[in-house]
């Protein structure tokens, strides 16, 4: 018995160390989950990774990293499946009013920066990036998930995402309803005013 245990332990937990590519550059429900990057913080090399230190890969995170992806990659397709999560009635709310629907996955690591770490991490969120603010369905909305020094991974959580979402959909107007101009096209014969 404890053999088979034993097994089915090295069995898991090796299928675990070979993490999967999270689910890229597909669409769950209306919504895209695009690429990924993490962010390799390091006490030899001081201060932000980014922009040269970014790794755009999956196979290039370091093996606690690319588990804390994988982690947050099944998170967030739960959410994106779920069409009774809260967290997806914000996503489609915030779509139906013109915002972003797209997602772009990050993970800190701080493996190699307990230094760092002890100054404070970045944290795990939900947030939306957009370089130039053209229009509200711009850009990404970023899930980003951390490693800490202890391996330890941390993601976002749905409280945080709806209470974000919601903030941004009260940004957004309530869009035109085409049914409501047609209807008023009707009464005033297209002419913008009463007879």
């Amino acid at each position: 018995m404890r053999l088979v245990t034993a097994i089915l332990f090295l069995t898991t937990f090796s299928a675990w160390a070979q993490a999967p590519v999270p689910t890229l550059d597909t669409s769950i429900n209306g919504f895209r989950i695009g690429g990924l990057e993490y962010w390799p913080f390091d006490d030899a090399r001081p201060g932000s990774p980014y922009p040269d230190r970014v790794l755009w890969e999956h196979e290039e995170g370091s093996p606690k990293a690319q588990e804390c992806m994988v982690q947050a990659s099944r998170r967030l397709v739960t959410w994106l499946e779920d069409t009774e999560s809260v967290v997806h009635g914000k996503l489609k709310e915030l779509k139906r009013r013109g915002g972003p629907s797209q997602f772009w996955m990050w993970t800190n690591d701080y493996t190699k920066a307990p230094q760092q770490a002890q100054n404070g991490m970045r944290r795990s969120h939900v947030w939306h990036w957009c370089q130039e603010h053209v229009t509200p369905d711009c850009g990404w909305l970023k899930f980003e998930s951390t490693v800490g020094p202890d391996g330890v991974c941390k993601l976002p959580e749905a409280a945080q995402v709806a209470s974000y979402l919601e903030g941004r959909i009260n940004l957004l107007p309530e869009p035109l309803q085409s049914e409501s101009l047609s209807e008023a096209n009707v009464v005033d014969g297209g002419r913008g005013e009463q007879s």
